[in-house]
């Protein structure tokens, strides 16, 4: 992970539904953003082990499945959950929250 992903504004909260991944793209790289809470959090759209989009997998609770494989990652820290993914992905802090 190369740090963080600096803050800017892709939308507004009331457009994010809730466990739905969005994708944007910032400063030329593919993000994902997704609303779990009431949290929005924001990582990078790629599983560590195959670059597959992780907009496209399935969510349940903080935990991220990849669509390929499905290696797991947590959306709070972008930590590497279960292989195959071999690391974290890059994240964001969590961008708002509207608790």
């Amino acid at each position: 992970m190369d740090g963080e992903i600096p803050f800017v504004r892709v939308g507004y909260a009331s457009e994010l539904e809730p466990g739905v991944p969005v994708t944007c793209e910032v400063e030329g790289r593919r993000l994902l953003v997704v609303n779990v809470g009431d949290e929005f959090f924001c990582m990078a759209d790629r599983c560590s082990h195959a670059n597959t989009p992780l907009s496209s997998g399935r969510l349940r609770g903080h935990k991220l499945a990849c669509p390929l494989h499905g290696a797991r990652f947590d959306i709070r820290t972008g930590a590497h959950l279960r292989p195959p993914g071999i690391r974290g992905v890059q994240r964001s802090r969590p961008a708002w929250s509207t608790a």
